[in-house]
């Protein structure tokens, strides 16, 4: 939601993405890309330095920028930074934990005019309804499409607070981690740390959203995959109805466990198992990605366990079926752990990628629901991934320089050198008069052509001019396309 931020935050975090992206960036390219003057630029990297310190940008002495960020630090930190600062997602905050405001109450505890908030605000809802939100006026609240504001909720707290939930109350965090505690051991399931910190926070916004009156639209009975005996607790309820000071009863439960139940989310295959003869969805949703793991480990002649199978398909439904909008606010960082792998292992997530395209055809795929299912397979295949990447396909490869001898032969030797099994390595020979050179192509069949002849055009073959000596950049290049071109041979167009 990065739309949310106002046009100077915008941009400096533009400025930021960019400048940590691709590094060494000319001063002068970067203002023609955000659209700005050298001296706007400058002011941001003032601010940047100031409100993300000890992360800085430094110029490189060669008219470039660089993004330096310390050992113990990552890119998160910044993401956290813009939400700590922004005063769109301040007000978000505000409103989750407190719905009393007036519009001059609120403008005056953020030090603002009246007349600046409501001009915020409205530039808010503007984005806000594209999400099925909006924030209504005096009193101040945030209302809409409950289950994607508490979605939202969820991915703010965890980017702008990680492993801390200090924004509640101890008795609040206390009370909610004996339900959860209690809940997953009568009903024998078992958590890791971070699926059990997600529902916690769940949890703990959705007493406070049922609070102030917010609840879920359609209420579905008893899931009996559960075990709600917690009702029966009297001293477990005792501390929600204390920390949250509500009455607890039946009809809350079903409110506060409402996405988990009906089958939607499952902790076990055998949950999973037994919600596919409740709810049609979840056994389409089964079948198809029964098919996408059949089609994936076929290929790669993967022998995946039983019970890491059943981890994948459990993760895989409940990231469909629990779809409730983007996974993030500002910080995509499965987006960016997708790049990494898209080009360390290209072949894999090529094939994956194309898979998932085929199983939803008829179906409308957001980039971050791909993104979300590459990710699960990624984390559990992960190690199949660089067995496959290891299976090199050789391509060929024709030198055509026009130099003497000995530095083309030079050149061929560091082509080996660097990308080993990756090619046949070949000098074209004979006379460089381009009849002559397309000849020997033609008749060698190579895949990739690096050259130093600007004009030179092979048809249905990558022809790479490089330079007298190919730079660090003209290797990255001819990598790619041999990634390309391994991908074409094997999958076709």
């Amino acid at each position: 939601m990065k739309n949310l931020l106002s046009e100077k935050d915008e941009r400096l975090l533009q400025l930021m993405e960019l400048v940590y992206k691709e590094e060494g960036l000319l001063i002068r390219d970067i203002c023609v890309s955000l659209n700005m003057t050298n001296k706007t630029l400058k002011t941001d990297i003032e601010r940047a330095n100031e409100l993300f310190s000890p992360i800085k940008i430094l110029e490189t002495g060669k008219g470039g920028l660089k993004l330096v960020i310390p050992k113990n630090y990552s890119i998160a930190y910044i993401y956290n930074c813009f939400l700590l600062e922004s005063k769109e997602f301040n007000i978000l905050e505000k409103l989750l934990f407190c719905e009393q405001y007036s519009v001059d109450n609120l403008a005056e505890d953020m030090y603002i005019s009246s007349s600046s908030l409501r001009r915020i605000i409205k530039k808010m809802n503007s984005v806000l309804k594209e999400e099925e939100m909006e924030i209504k006026l005096n009193p101040l609240k945030l209302i809409g499409n409950e289950i994607k504001i508490i979605n939202f909720y969820i991915h703010y707290l965890i980017e702008c607070y990680p492993l801390n939930k200090d924004v509640f109350s101890k008795n609040q965090v206390k009370a909610v981690g004996n339900l959860v505690d209690y809940l997953t051991d009568t009903n024998n399931i078992v958590l890791d740390f971070f699926s059990k910190e997600r529902i916690e926070i769940f949890l703990l916004i959705k007493l406070i959203r049922i609070k102030h009156g917010h609840f879920f639209e359609t209420i579905v009975q008893q899931d009996s995959r559960i075990n709600f005996s917690a009702l029966n607790n009297t001293l477990i309820l005792k501390k929600i109805e204390n920390a949250f000071r509500i009455k607890v009863d039946e009809q809350l439960l079903l409110q506060l466990f409402r996405p988990f139940l009906n089958g939607r989310f499952c902790f076990s295959y055998q949950q999973l198992k037994d919600s596919s003869f409740i709810n049609p969805e979840v056994h389409e949703t089964i079948l198809q990605f029964e098919c996408l793991l059949e089609n994936v480990t076929r290929e790669y002649q993967i022998k995946l366990p039983k019970a890491e199978k059943e981890k994948v398909m459990v993760h895989l439904c409940n990231i469909r079926m629990l779809q409730y909008g983007k996974p993030f606010i500002l910080y995509d960082h499965i987006s960016e752990v997708i790049q990494y792998f898209s080009k360390d292992y290209s072949e894999g997530m090529y094939f994956i990628l194309k898979q998932i395209k085929r199983i939803f055809e008829n179906e409308f795929i957001e980039d971050y629901e791909l993104n979300n299912y590459m990710y699960v397979l990624l984390t559990h295949l992960e190690k199949y991934f660089i067995k496959m990447e290891n299976q090199f396909i050789t391509l060929n490869l024709g030198i055509v320089y026009y130099t003497d001898e000995n530095h083309t032969k030079m050149i061929k030797e560091e082509v080996d050198y660097r990308f080993n099994d990756k090619f046949n390595t070949t000098i074209v020979t004979g006379s460089l008069h381009f009849e002559q050179i397309l000849k020997n192509i033609e008749k060698n069949n190579y895949d990739v052509i690096i050259t130093n002849l600007s004009t030179l055009s092979v048809s249905n073959t990558e022809v790479l001019c490089f330079q007298i000596y190919p730079t660090e950049e003209d290797w990255s290049e001819l990598l790619a396309a041999y990634n390309l071109a391994k991908l074409t041979k094997k999958f076709g167009k």
